[in-house]
């Protein structure tokens, strides 16, 4: 695919100096930045979903055991 985008003249001769060093093109080394980024932004929101879902399923076995102890007027154990 194709894609057109215009770049501020410093970074643009960033990018072209470390792709030259890299022995790369400059369209490969954006490619790979823009793969580089992707998946560490997957991995940011993977590991926030997973701290959310603990945050959950925390509170969750929080509300399980106030309603055991309403239900039974004892405290669960292992809550």
């Amino acid at each position: 695919m194709r894609v057109t985008a215009h770049l501020p003249d410093k970074l643009a001769k960033e990018i072209k100096a470390l792709a030259a060093d890299e022995g790369v093109s400059v369209s490969r080394f954006i490619a790979r930045c823009l793969e580089h980024y992707i998946t560490e932004n997957r991995k940011k929101k993977h590991a926030k979903n997973k701290g959310l879902t603990g945050i959950v399923q925390s509170r969750m076995i929080s509300d399980a055991g106030g309603e055991i102890r309403t239900l039974t007027g004892t405290k669960p154990t292992g809550f």
